[in-house]
């Protein structure tokens, strides 16, 4: 073989390599943005909350069922990939995982819910033959009336979870003991 057809067959096996590589790395990126890649990969501690994202009757999978993977909410940092990297590695890690503390903003962002919306949705929902839009009701703890709009919007994450059974009802049941939604007083005697 002559010194030049060498020459002319080193461009194209380079370029063959280069593109089979950037197909490869664009598959793989592609690949990594889908929930079994979390499972499958990175995270062999993710596999049940995948699972739970793929079918359960946890609030993740609603989200699934309107097109929301991981990545949608779990917005990766290269710091924080390199850390659970590193934990997967040396075996660093619990199972469950630890609940994310999160605060509303992790909801109401941008593209997801707000608040408006959810009030919206919640408008007439009846809980045990009363009407009451939890996404409204306000807690102050130190008023009579706990509910007198004086207080705080309890925050997404005291009913609602993801990964694992939400409390929903639980929180209100925690005050409304007797599991009515009447007036404290028609059980109370506050004289």
């Amino acid at each position: 073989m002559k010194a030049s057809a060498k020459k002319r067959k080193w461009p194209i096996a380079t370029g063959i390599v280069v593109v089979v590589l950037a197909c490869a790395g664009a598959g793989m990126w592609v690949w990594h943005e889908q929930p079994s890649f979390c499972s499958t990969i990175c995270h062999n501690t993710m596999s049940t909350y995948v699972e739970s994202w793929e079918d359960s009757s946890y609030t993740v999978h609603a989200h699934a069922e309107q097109g929301v993977t991981c990545l949608d909410c779990h917005k990766p940092e290269i710091a924080e990939q390199m850390q659970e990297a590193v934990k997967q590695v040396t075996g660093d890690y619990t199972v469950p995982l630890a609940k994310m503390d999160t605060d509303d903003s992790f909801c109401l962002t941008d593209g997801c819910h707000t608040q408006e919306a959810i009030e919206q949705a919640t408008s007439s929902m009846n809980i045990d033959g009363t009407a009451i839009n939890p996404h409204t009701q306000t807690v102050n703890a130190a008023a009579t009336n706990p509910h007198d709009g004086s207080g705080e919007k309890p925050a997404c994450a005291d009913c609602h979870s993801m990964h694992r059974s939400s409390k929903e009802m639980e929180y209100c049941y925690s005050c409304h003991h007797a599991e009515t939604f009447d007036v404290c007083e028609s059980c109370h005697d506050h004289r």
